[in-house]
């Protein structure tokens, strides 16, 4: 071996050889520290635990939390009246305070219709609300059919007995139907009791209906 050329004995505890190089940020940070018994060398995982350690010790920056993103800048209230509705006609009012209406239908032979409809139109049946339409009502002619019971009692305006006189025949007879409009439940009770006085029958057939208004 020559007398310029050295060597190293690496078995020897006391050799000198190369270090590993410090990563330089680590050294900016703690320069004089040493992290670990083997001088200033450190590894990956000391060096997080170091970061860690000291950004938590400075206060976060305040955060500015962002506004919620509306596609418009109505809000859905205003919007929802922008909508079109449906408006009455301010000509045809229909409010909680308008009359009650009731329809009065009735049969009566053609013998009798004029002189029913006379007394039932005296109480005030037959007029529309506001007085321009009065005596209105509606006609049609069909046929009733009705078997009176004499054990009953029954004594008919229109009826047969049996040979035997036992009993009534069935009857079928052309009868007429009228429809009128009455306002407010006392004018119907009216039309009613006088439909009942003028009618031929000993039994009038009537019905009543209430209508709806809309």
């Amino acid at each position: 071996m020559s007398p310029s050329s050295s060597t190293v004995d690496f078995s020897s505890p006391t050799s000198h050889h190369d270090e590993p190089k410090q990563d330089p940020m680590i050294s900016r940070m703690m320069p004089h520290r040493s992290l670990t018994n083997n001088g200033p060398r450190t590894n990956s995982a000391q060096a997080c635990t170091y970061l860690i350690q000291t950004f938590s010790q400075k206060p976060l920056p305040r955060v500015t939390p962002l506004q919620p993103f509306c596609p418009t800048k109505q809000p859905t209230r205003q919007r929802l009246s922008t909508v079109p509705t449906h408006t009455r006609n301010p000509n045809n009012k229909m409010s909680s305070t308008a009359p009650t209406r009731y329809k009065l239908i009735f049969y009566v032979p053609p013998g009798g219709v004029e002189a029913v409809k006379a007394a039932v139109f005296e109480t005030g049946a037959g007029e529309f609300p506001g007085g321009k339409y009065k005596h209105t009502c509606w006609e049609t002619t069909g046929t009733g059919q009705f078997l009176p019971v004499k054990g009953a009692g029954a004594k008919p305006a229109i009826g047969e007995l049996l040979a035997d006189e036992s009993a009534f025949r069935l009857e079928r007879v052309e009868e007429v139907r009228c429809e009128i409009l009455c306002i407010d439940r006392e004018t119907t009770a009216k039309a009613v009791g006088a439909l009942k006085r003028a009618h031929p029958y000993e039994e009038p057939a009537y019905e009543v209906y209430k209508l709806e208004d809309f």
